[in-house]
């Protein structure tokens, strides 16, 4: 029962999914939940996904999957991922004016395409974040024109400023908004296996569940130990971290591995 002289704020919020495919340790989607009543869940899917080569599809089956898997974990907390294909800003102006939405929030990409992308949309207010990378970029002392030359050079002016610990917290979602009249539409589906230098892969699920498995796998024996030693090589299972796989499509957070690590 509402109290009297009480003015209830509802905030209909969506959380767009961009390069950042998972629900734990992700900073946009915790400041989503702090500012909404209820949430949509919506992922865009670009029109050029296409299978071009065995390169291209061993990364869309990738993606697939990580998108199927997110879907599922999604609906175990009560919620929809709204998979839906087309131009965002002509997406969201869509949605919001049949449904009332009052802003956007997603992950801050600084690609020209991702930017271009996100400015496009003028309905309803965007809000992204940076969540991609082990410092804040607000944490440098010193402009992108001032970088460093060389990483060597980088990594000491960096190293020993404090690095924002993994968030870790509970997950509580808002109610869900649910986005009447607005088909997700079908995922392809990729059937084949991974072959050649990627076949680890076949034993671990591409997906944000899978990474955490992966990272669980990977400290519980002697890798990372030897990393020093076997990260030259060209060829094998235990040549490099293979973390690249997973961070690629934001499976897993940068922050939660060094947490691991350290």
């Amino acid at each position: 029962m509402a109290l009297k002289g009480v003015k209830i704020i509802v905030s209909h919020n969506i959380f767009w999914f961009r390069n950042n495919l998972r629900i734990h340790d992700n900073y946009p989607l915790v400041q989503c939940i702090k500012d909404s009543t209820s949430i949509s869940f919506v992922y865009i899917v670009n029109r050029r996904l296409r299978i071009l080569n065995d390169e291209e599809n061993h990364k869309n089956k990738f993606l697939i999957d990580a998108l199927n898997q997110l879907k599922i974990n999604l609906s175990d907390l009560g919620h929809t991922l709204y998979v839906i294909e087309g131009e965002p800003s002509v997406i969201f102006s869509s949605i919001a004016k049949q449904h009332q939405i009052n802003k956007i929030y997603c992950e801050k990409i600084i690609s020209p395409y991702e930017k271009d992308e996100e400015s496009s949309i003028t309905e309803p207010r965007v809000l992204s974040y940076w969540d991609s990378s082990l410092l804040n970029i607000d944490d440098l002392d010193f402009d992108v024109i001032d970088l460093p030359d060389t990483f060597t050079t980088f990594r000491k002016r960096v190293e020993s400023k404090t690095i924002t610990v993994t968030l870790h917290e509970s997950l509580k979602l808002p109610k869900p908004a649910n986005l009447l009249n607005i088909k997700s539409c079908q995922l392809p589906n990729y059937q084949n296996t991974y072959s050649g230098s990627v076949d680890f892969l076949n034993h671990y699920t591409n997906c944000e569940n899978g990474a955490q498995n992966y990272l669980k796998d990977y400290f519980s024996d002697t890798k990372a130990h030897k990393y020093k030693q076997t990260r030259n090589e060209l060829m094998g299972n235990e040549f490099s971290t293979k973390f690249s796989v997973w961070l690629a499509h934001g499976l897993i957070f940068i922050r939660t591995i060094m947490e691991r690590l350290f």
